[in-house]
């Protein structure tokens, strides 16, 4: 597992391996306007960007204790 920040970081590597964030999400079948919400922290990651990269999104709960 990594945090939301890390994947941040996944997600920011990929976009400038592609040359930018328009041609990640169309190669991967996303938004430009989802990815750059996910690059700035406005979104979650989810599926659409978590499987390309190699990930799957995961809810987890803990106690409050």
């Amino acid at each position: 597992m990594i945090t939301a920040h890390k994947m941040r970081d996944k997600l920011k590597a990929a976009v400038k391996a592609a040359g930018g964030q328009k041609t990640w999400a169309d190669a991967n079948g996303v938004s430009p306007q989802y990815v750059c919400d996910c690059l700035k922290g406005r979104r979650d990651i989810g599926e659409g960007i978590a499987v390309p990269l190699g990930y799957k999104p995961v809810t987890m709960y803990v106690p409050a204790d």
